[in-house]
């Protein structure tokens, strides 16, 4: 991801081993370069969670390189097509082995992004001035500050793995601008018990940081919000994997 992004990776385990995991991979296919990003959940930690995570990553180079499928839904489809296929009999709807995902895909070329998501969504900050965008009303807009915006796509409510209302998951796409910045992330930061009435530091706290971080590098917002987790976390214990992933297109 050097290589190709300004980024960050906020990743602490709450174990030795991990059952979030991020992946990344570049392909080149006629004239266009796609970039496939994941961060996904995996039911457990530890030893349980690092095993469905290597799953996850296994699929995934299968199912992309493997089978060059090129669209985020149809991506999700397979992989809970194949994790359900590992984990479940056909008489076994008890098991709750899977994941929550976010995955993107990146046209370099177009600026456009396909998503798709599994119970996790997806976020992009940019300034206010830019809002001008295709399919405005399919996202939830979140303006607390008062230069910058976040944009909110939302995911399918459903798992990969077995659930009891299952459909095809949804592809959405955005039209992206040089400058934007986007965070995918695991449950983790936001599940976290902190402060001083030992309370969650929950979802709309964490859209605020990362709207008043916007303008940073992505060095710098690392180190932000590290700092505020471990304000808030003090002498708790971690409850679960952290992991945020960030990049500026």
């Amino acid at each position: 991801m050097e290589a190709h992004y300004e980024n960050f990776i906020l990743f602490y385990p709450r174990d030795i081993v991990s059952g979030d995991f991020y992946w990344f991979k570049k392909i080149r296919i006629n004239n266009k370069e796609l970039t496939f990003i994941a961060v996904a959940d995996c039911t457990g930690h530890g030893v349980p969670g690092s095993l469905v995570s290597m799953l996850g990553v296994s699929l995934l180079n299968e199912i992309i390189i493997g089978k060059n499928v090129y669209n985020a839904a149809h991506i999700l489809d397979e992989l809970r097509t194949r994790i359900k296929a590992t984990f479940f009999a056909e008489d076994d709807n008890e098991r709750k082995d899977g994941m929550d995902i976010a995955l993107i895909i990146i046209d370099e070329k177009e600026k456009q992004l396909q998503f798709s998501g599994a119970f996790r969504p997806l976020y992009i900050c940019r300034e206010k001035s830019n809002t001008d965008f295709e399919g405005q009303e399919e996202y939830k807009i979140h303006s607390e500050h008062d230069e910058n915006m976040l944009i909110e796509i939302k995911p399918d409510k459903m798992p990969i793995g077995w659930y009891i209302v299952e459909k095809a998951f949804t592809n959405k796409s955005f039209k992206l601008q040089t400058g934007d910045k986007i965070y995918m992330f695991s449950d983790g930061y936001t599940d976290q018990i902190g402060g001083s009435n030992r309370r969650k530091f929950s979802i709309k706290p964490f859209r605020h940081l990362l709207c008043n971080i916007f303008d940073k590098n992505m060095s710098e917002q690392k180190l932000i919000l590290k700092k505020k987790l471990r304000e808030w976390q003090g002498d708790n214990k971690q409850i679960d994997d952290i992991l945020v992933l960030g990049i500026k297109i």
